[in-house]
C-alpha cells in the first residue's frame, strides 16, 4: 500500500489570474481518478468550481501547480508544508531541463524556478521528514497529461526524474498535421524561421515590455540544440518506472484530437 493516500494540489483554478496552471485541471482529473484523496486549495476569491469527491484531510503530498504569476507564491506554501510534515513537494517545474545552463542563459525568466527550487531544497534540508521531486517533462503537446501514472513513493526522493513521450521537431508535428488534414505541403505556406534569429526577436520584444516574447525564447530553446530540450537522448528517463509507456497516444492520434477540439 502507498504511503501517500491523501495529496493537496495548489494550481487547479482554470484561471491563471487567479494562480492557475496550464495542467491543474488535468493533474486534478488524474489525481482523483487514481482513487487519492485530494485536497484543493485555492485563493478566496476563486470561482472555480471542483469535482464534490474533492475533500479537506491531512496531507502526504503537495503537488503546486501555480503559473508563472504565482511562482514566488510557492516559497509560503512550502514553509507551511514543511513545518506540518508533508512528505513529498512536487514544485511547479514541469517543463524544460532547468539543470542545463544553456537553457536558463536562453530564456532568463527561468530564473526563478530554480530559485524556488533552492528554496524547497533548503528548506528540505532541514525538514528531514520532507523530501521533494521534480518533474522534468519537455513542453506539453497538447498541454495537457494523458492519463495517471503511478508514481512509486519510495522512489524519487529529493531528485530531478526525467519522462518524455515525443521527442520531436517542427517537421514532424507538421507532418503529423498533414496525415490528420489529408492535406499535403502544397496546401499550406511554410515559414522557416532560425531558432537563434527567433531567440533575438524574443529579446527584442521583450525589451519593448511585449511579453508574449516570452513565447519566442521559449520556443527557440526548446528547438535549438544544446539547449536541454532533447534530454531524452542523454538522460535516463523514468517513463517505464512510472507506467507511462504505452499509456499516452501516438503523434498522429494526438494530433487528430487537439485539431477536433480547436
Amino acid at each position: 500500500m502507498s504511503p501517500y493516500s491523501n495529496v493537496a494540489l495548489i494550481g487547479a483554478s482554470i484561471s491563471t489570474s487567479r494562480g492557475g496552471g496550464n495542467l491543474g485541471q488535468s493533474i486534478l482529473k488524474a489525481l482523483l481518478a487514481s482513487r487519492f484523496n485530494v485536497t484543493v486549495l485555492s485563493r478566496a476569491e476563486s470561482t472555480t468550481k471542483f469535482d464534490p469527491t474533492v475533500k479537506l484531510s491531512r496531507q502526504d503530498a503537495l503537488v503546486l501547480a501555480v503559473g508563472s504569476a504565482s511562482l514566488d507564491f510557492q516559497k509560503e506554501i512550502i514553509d507551511i508544508a514543511v513545518e506540518v510534515g508533508v512528505k513529498r513537494i512536487i514544485p511547479s517545474e514541469f517543463g524544460s531541463d532547468l539543470t542545463n545552463e544553456a537553457t536558463l542563459k536562453a530564456v532568463p525568466v527561468y530564473q526563478q524556478k530554480v530559485d524556488i527550487m533552492e528554496y524547497l531544497k533548503k528548506a528540505v534540508a532541514s525538514h528531514p521528514q520532507t523530501t521533494w521531486t521534480s518533474i522534468v517533462s519537455g513542453p506539453f503537446y497538447d498541454w495537457a497529461l494523458c492519463g495517471p501514472p503511478a508514481f512509486p513513493a519510495g522512489k524519487y526522493k529529493n531528485q530531478y526524474i526525467f519522462i518524455s513521450e515525443y521527442t520531436i521537431c517542427q517537421n514532424d508535428i507538421f507532418a503529423a498535421v498533414q496525415q490528420a488534414t489529408g492535406t499535403t505541403v502544397s496546401d499550406w505556406k511554410v515559414e522557416h524561421c532560425d531558432a537563434e534569429a527567433l531567440r533575438k526577436k524574443g529579446y527584442e520584444r521583450v525589451e519593448k515590455e511585449d511579453f508574449y516574447g516570452l513565447y519566442d525564447l521559449i520556443f527557440a530553446a526548446h528547438f535549438q540544440a544544446g539547449h536541454g530540450a532533447e534530454f531524452s537522448t542523454i538522460r535516463k528517463l523514468e517513463n517505464k518506472a512510472i507506467r507511462l509507456e504505452g499509456e499516452g497516444e501516438s503523434l498522429l492520434d494526438c494530433t487528430k484530437r487537439v485539431l477536433s477540439e480547436i
